[in-house]
C-alpha cells in the first residue's frame, strides 16, 4: 500500500494548494464586481472547510470520509460557481475523477493517521493489532486507467483535430502565448524547429496509446520516464503548474513495486 499511500499525499497537496489559490483570489473569481459587489461570504466559510479537508487527506485522518467530503466540494465549485467560466479545462476533469475515484481506493493502509488511530483501538494487552498493508493490483490500475489513460486519449484526440497540432507546433504554440509563458526563459527551446516538432508529435503518439500499453509490465517504465518528462517540462515551460504537478504525481502509481 506504500505507493497508494504516497499518491494520496501528494494527490490532497496538489489540491491544497488549488484551495489556497482560490481563496487568495476569491474576489476576483467569485465576486461579480471584484471587491464592489461581493459573493456570499459562505463561499470564504467553504473555501476554508474544503482546506481543513484537503488537509485531513494529506495525514490520512478519516480518509475515507474526507474523501467523500473533498469529492462533493470539487463537484460544488467546478459545477455551481463561476469557477466554469474559466477552470474547464482538463486540470478540473482530473482532480474531479481522481477525488472520486480516491473514495473507494484504500489509501488510507499506508502512510496515514487512521493506520494509528486503529492500532489504538483494536490492539489489547498481548496483541498489538496490525493494520493490512497489502491492496489489490486494480487500487493502482483503476486510477491510471481512468485519470490518466482516459484523459490522455481525449486530449490527444483533440490534438489531431487541431491544425497547429497537426503541423508540429503544438508544442511551440502556449509557451510563446502571454497568458502562458513561463518566467523562465526558454527561446533556447522554442527556436529550435525539429526539435519542438518532435516534442509535438511525441505528445501526441504518447497520449493516444497509454490507456493501451500501462496495462503491460513491459511498458510501465517507458511510460513512467516520458510521462514524467512532459509533466515537468510544463512545470517548468508553461504557466499552469498545478496541471503538471497533477499529472506528475499519478506516475507514483507506474513506479515500480
Amino acid at each position: 500500500a506504500t505507493g497508494l499511500g504516497l499518491f494520496r499525499m501528494a494527490f490532497a497537496l496538489v489540491a491544497l494548494q488549488e484551495i489556497l489559490f482560490l481563496f487568495h483570489f476569491r474576489h476576483l473569481i467569485f465576486d461579480p464586481v471584484p471587491y464592489l459587489d461581493r459573493a456570499s461570504p459562505v463561499l470564504h466559510v467553504l473555501l476554508l472547510a474544503w482546506m481543513a479537508v484537503a488537509a485531513c487527506l494529506v495525514v490520512g485522518y478519516h480518509t475515507r470520509r474526507m474523501a467523500v467530503v473533498n469529492y462533493l466540494f470539487w463537484v460544488t465549485f467546478v459545477v455551481f460557481t463561476p469557477m466554469w467560466q474559466d477552470f474547464d479545462g482538463g486540470f478540473d476533469q482530473l482532480m474531479t475523477g481522481s477525488s472520486f475515484l480516491l473514495i473507494f481506493l484504500p489509501a488510507e493502509r499506508a502512510w496515514s493517521l487512521d493506520n494509528l488511530r486503529w492500532a489504538w483501538r483494536y490492539s489489547v494487552p498481548g496483541h498489538r493489532y496490525t493494520p493490512p498493508r497489502t491492496v489489490p493490483l486494480l487500487a493502482y490500475v483503476l486510477p491510471l486507467a481512468v485519470t490518466l489513460g482516459l484523459v490522455y486519449f481525449d486530449s490527444g484526440l483533440h490534438k489531431l483535430a487541431a491544425e497547429f497540432w497537426r503541423n508540429g507546433m503544438g508544442a511551440w504554440l502556449p509557451p510563446t502565448m502571454p497568458y502562458y509563458m513561463s518566467p523562465l526563459d526558454m527561446s533556447w527551446l522554442l527556436n529550435r524547429k525539429w526539435l519542438e516538432m518532435a516534442i509535438g508529435y511525441s505528445v501526441i503518439g504518447f497520449q493516444l496509446i497509454f490507456v493501451f500499453l500501462f496495462w503491460f509490465r513491459r511498458f510501465r517504465i517507458l511510460l513512467l520516464l516520458m510521462g514524467a518528462s512532459f509533466h515537468i517540462g510544463i512545470i517548468l515551460s508553461l504557466n499552469v503548474y498545478p496541471f503538471g504537478f497533477a499529472m506528475l504525481v499519478h506516475y507514483l502509481l507506474l513506479v515500480p513495486f
